[in-house]
């Protein structure tokens, strides 16, 4: 017998993660500060995120893949920014919207994966920083 468990509803269910479980809030993994230099990761309580598995069986990769996640993001957006690339006759804000849509419709394989990621383009512009 195979036994799966639904790990994409542990990672949303309200009663670890609040009411907004299901929003996308980036802000939820960074603990509150009086600035930038002392935030702090969150930890989630153990039992419920799953991201590298658990226990005995847990990835061993997981800190390297961690450590290469953050050098990629550093690398991408320290003088860059993300825009989804509007279709023709499309406003930047109904491009955000339907990019949204895009990622709400995934589905939990082996990994979770969006359904039609072929349907956004990104393009990553040149950041302006006001001084």
């Amino acid at each position: 017998m195979l036994v799966v468990p639904d790990l994409q509803a542990q990672h949303t269910h309200p009663r670890h993660w609040g009411s907004d479980s299901l929003e996308w809030l980036p802000q939820r993994w960074i603990t509150s500060s009086e600035n930038i230099e002392s935030e702090t990761l969150f930890q989630p309580p153990k039992g419920t995120f799953f991201a590298w598995s658990e226990g005995l069986r847990s990835c061993p990769g997981k800190k390297f893949a961690q450590v290469e996640f953050v050098a990629v993001m550093v690398g991408l957006f320290r003088s860059n920014i993300a825009q989804p690339v509007p279709h023709p006759g499309e406003s930047v804000v109904g491009a955000r919207r339907r990019v949204l849509e895009v990622v709400k419709d995934s589905n939990v394989e082996l990994l979770l994966r969006m359904r039609r990621p072929e349907s956004v383009t990104v393009r990553f512009q040149e950041r302006v920083i006001n001084t």
